[in-house]
């Protein structure tokens, strides 16, 4: 983990002093996000602000910056994907305070304390795409736009013939 930056924190303290968190993390510190990711470029920064609004609401804004690689399901080579998370969660005590949240805000249960190396891992995790590619492939354009799959395949003998041949004899 990258020194200096707290793993658990007091979100109902940092909030009540207004506090703002700004650094950066590996790969290394993630490893669900290294799971499914083969690699890092770079650091993950992050910048977060704390805030307790009016009502007592506790709220994280802040912005979640890194790259990681992953496979091209089209050409299956290593493909550079930018995460640009930016965040905006309202801290809760259960699923039901949750449910009343206004939508610009994103639901985060927190009992005592907030792992946030976690949080910045999920925020990641939701940000990386359903199926990974490059922007601009270099496979033919027939493959892209799906004009192979209308080409017809060579003609294959029927293994049933010999019944149908069969048949007749009778």
């Amino acid at each position: 983990m990258s020194a200096g930056l707290p793993q658990q924190i007091d979100v109902r303290r940092f909030a009540e002093s207004g506090h703002h968190l700004e650094g950066e993390i590996s790969l290394e510190d993630c490893p669900r996000l290294k799971q499914v990711a083969s690699a890092g470029e770079g650091p993950i920064a992050f910048v977060l602000d704390f805030e307790k609004q009016h009502g007592g609401r506790l709220v994280i804004h802040g912005d979640i910056h890194g790259q990681v690689v992953q496979e091209c399901q089209r050409c299956l080579q290593p493909a550079t994907i930018d995460l640009n998370c930016e965040v905006s969660i309202g801290v809760v005590g259960s699923e039901s305070e949750a449910e009343l949240l206004p939508d610009e805000l994103d639901p985060v249960i927190v009992e005592d304390e907030l792992n946030l190396i976690e949080l910045i891992e999920d925020e990641l995790l939701l940000e990386l795409p359903i199926v990974p590619a490059h922007e601009h492939c270099d496979l033919p354009e027939s493959v892209l736009s799906g004009e192979d799959h209308n080409t017809e395949l060579p003609k294959r003998e029927n293994p049933f013939a010999v019944l149908a041949s069969l048949k007749k004899d009778k």
